[in-house]
């Protein structure tokens, strides 16, 4: 509730609808891929992925995230009731996130 007052009080303040707010907003491409991965093979793949990019500070709640800038992001995450991994590629251009999804689903599958 009160994150909705607060977006009707900027609209206000700002004179201007919610179409215009949403219009004035950045477009981002959100990509999703899936490589399999044997069940077996999960924990040594997050292990390394965990390895690899502990410079980056990968956020870890699900999976391995990792902020690539302030635009992009990748999330590697593995299914918990299949022996699948999802890469999930967010930018703001759509050729670059299925660039990232792609490129990041190739180094989960060869880390198996």
């Amino acid at each position: 509730m009160f994150a909705t007052i607060k977006i009707m009080e900027l609209l206000a303040i700002n004179d201007m609808n919610f179409s215009e707010a949403i219009a004035a907003l950045p477009p981002y491409y959100l990509n999703r891929t899936k490589v399999p991965c044997r069940w077996e093979s999960k924990g040594k793949v997050m292990r390394q992925l965990n390895e690899k990019y502990a410079s980056s500070s990968p956020i870890q709640i699900d999976g391995v995230r990792i902020e690539l800038n302030e635009e992009e992001w990748v999330l590697m995450l593995p299914d918990p009731d299949s022996p699948f991994f999802y890469i999930y590629a967010e930018s703001t251009s759509k050729d670059q996130s299925r660039a990232l999804a792609e490129k990041y689903a190739a180094e989960v599958a060869g880390m198996q």
